[in-house]
């Protein structure tokens, strides 16, 4: 991966200014993954997918309410 040649022409983007260089402290990022071995980017990203979708917290479906209990409605606790 290789952030050099980044066209953020017709667009908005946070991390780069529309000349092509990094936004304020994205230069040490950008510098980091650029120097990166050829396809290394592409294996971590492939490992940490893998380690979130084998992770028990990953397939946890969370809790929604419509309704707060008495008491979350009292103290301003919950989730809905």
């Amino acid at each position: 991966m290789n952030f050099n040649s980044c066209d953020t022409v017709g667009f908005y983007d946070e991390l780069f200014h529309a000349d092509g260089t990094p936004r304020g402290k994205f230069g040490l990022l950008v510098d980091r993954i650029n120097s990166l071995p050829e396809g290394d980017f592409q294996r971590r990203q492939r490992a940490a997918e893998r380690n979130q979708l084998s992770s028990p917290l990953s397939n946890r479906k969370p809790e929604i309410r419509c309704k707060p209990t008495a008491s979350e409605f009292r103290y301003g606790h919950g989730n809905y």
